[in-house]
């Protein structure tokens, strides 16, 4: 698995007999598999997905299980046959956890089906049998008309993949992936300009109090509306991220000084205050924040993470509701 996911401590704890290979990211995890260091790779469906189809790895199978806290199925029906719904609601308590495997694995498909090829062959054939036909320009014209709308959704279902594997579904906001990403640009730019660039850590002080009253579709809106209000709280050139659950991350680019991150540091706290209503339902949430400076307090990407992540959980520690830098 990728450093830094929170389910490996969780894996090591729950099954100690397992030998986790820590790697930085999908393509070293990837190539582990491959010279045999590892059985398998653990990584987000979309992301082991578009690695896969631009790497060329014939001999790899991805086996997809559903991401089952990310993504909430639900049934609707007409409020004419609303008796029936404690009578659904037992049969779906019925359903095992096997079978809810089954049943997403069946559901979620992150193949890019295309007749491409059908219609290049297609028209071949057309071109040399309407030769001696005087409608030839005619079929031709549509047969290429044909051929481009295949070849718009193909490109147009490639883009729908590639924003999946670097974005996060609920918020809409670039997620890790696309972060690390991001973070390595902005050392190397920082590091030949010599200047400095700032991370913050978020993790949101009662939203699992949100999730545990109001359920997760509540959540989900909440997770939506911050990811707003943090993007508006930052500069174009900076980036906002989801971490993970209730966490964030913020890259801010050439950071004149520590007053600079403080100040948006306190914008922050400042504007989840006003955060007090989703869809009707009362919300109370805050936030703890740790920053960490490139290159005062880290000269890598993970280090310079790590290092926000443990001021954010000091913050959080004595009390929440405020920022920690160092």
């Amino acid at each position: 698995m990728v450093d830094g996911y929170h389910i490996i401590d969780h894996l090591r704890q729950q099954y100690p007999g397992i030998d986790l290979v820590v790697v930085a990211d999908t393509e070293q995890g990837i190539n582990a598999v491959i010279n045999g260091r590892a059985d398998m790779f653990v990584d987000q469906v979309a992301t082991l997905a578009t690695t896969l189809k631009g790497g060329q790895y014939p001999s790899l199978k991805m086996s997809l299980v559903a991401e089952l806290t990310e993504q909430h199925s639900r049934i609707g029906l007409f409020p004419g046959v609303k008796s029936l719904v404690p009578l659904i609601d037992r049969v779906i308590a019925t359903i095992d956890e096997a079978e809810q495997q089954n049943m997403y694995q069946k559901w979620v498909s992150l193949d890019v089906n295309s007749d491409t090829l059908r219609y290049q062959r297609w028209l071949q054939i057309l071109i040399v049998g309407l030769l001696v036909l005087s409608l030839i320009a005619l079929m031709i014209f549509m047969s290429n008309r044909r051929l481009n709308v295949e070849i718009q959704k193909r490109i147009k279902a490639e883009e729908n993949l590639q924003f999946m594997a670097n974005h996060d579904n609920v918020t809409g906001l670039p997620n890790r992936s696309l972060l690390d990403d991001r973070l390595s640009q902005a050392v190397m730019t920082h590091q030949r300009d010599k200047s400095r660039f700032a991370v913050l850590f978020v993790d949101l002080d009662g939203f699992k109090a949100v999730n545990d009253m109001h359920g997760h579709h509540i959540g989900d809106k909440l997770l939506h509306r911050v990811g707003l209000m943090l993007s508006k709280c930052v500069r174009e050139s900076d980036t906002v991220a989801r971490f993970g659950g209730d966490e964030f991350v913020l890259l801010l680019q050439h950071i004149d000084s520590k007053e600079n991150t403080r100040q948006v540091a306190d914008n922050i706290l400042l504007a989840l205050k006003r955060i007090t209503v989703i869809d009707g339902r009362q919300v109370n949430i805050s936030a703890s924040i740790g920053i960490a400076m490139f290159n005062e307090d880290a000269d890598t990407p993970a280090t310079l993470l790590k290092t926000a992540d443990q001021l954010m959980y000091q913050a959080k520690k004595i009390g929440g509701h405020q920022y920690k830098m160092n």
